[in-house]
């Protein structure tokens, strides 16, 4: 059995994108929700953009350093899907605590 860590990396990071839509939906559903008045409608939209676009920064940097054996290749390729779920997350509770 042949081992390679390039190969195992892009594997989980392969199936880590199955939750590539789901995540980015939670990334991005606290700003479609605020209210227009509160801050703009193109605020949100463009924290969004910037967050989704952080996301797969990251995903490809971790990817990146899995393949070169600086991460385990399943922990490259899950690590920047727990971050932004955790943030995500962190930004729902935040808001939901801000407008009831």
């Amino acid at each position: 059995r042949i081992r390679s860590k390039s190969l195992e990396t892009f594997y989980h990071s392969r199936v880590g994108y199955v939750l590539a839509p789901l995540i980015m939906t939670i990334l991005t559903l606290p700003f479609a929700l605020s209210f227009p008045r509160t801050g703009g409608l193109g605020r949100g939209i463009a924290l969004g953009l910037g967050l989704g676009l952080g996301y797969w920064g990251l995903n490809s940097g971790f990817s990146v350093m899995g393949s070169g054996g600086q991460l385990a290749p399943w922990l490259a390729g899950w690590l920047a899907n727990a971050l932004a779920l955790l943030v995500g997350l962190v930004i729902i509770v935040r808001k939901r605590s801000t407008y009831g």
